[in-house]
């Protein structure tokens, strides 16, 4: 099972914190429950940082894929 957490940093933190990068526009939110969608940093193929949003959560290994049943 994936925990909840929550978002509350500005884009100006992320900028310190991270540098320079494409970024979504984020709103603080304060109880992201798995299969939401959350922003992450990456190294893209060209070795730059980025800022992607993805599903929150964890699919197991013996997993047919995502469920989305409870989404």
């Amino acid at each position: 099972m994936c925990g909840r957490y929550f978002l509350h940093s500005t884009a100006e933190k992320l900028t310190q914190l991270f540098g320079e990068m494409p970024m979504p526009v984020l709103a603080p939110r304060y109880n992201i429950a798995p299969t939401q969608p959350v922003p992450i940093v990456r190294v893209d193929a060209q070795g730059r940082r980025e800022m992607v949003l993805v599903r929150w959560g964890l699919v197991p290994g013996w997993s047919k894929g995502p469920d989305n049943r409870y989404s």
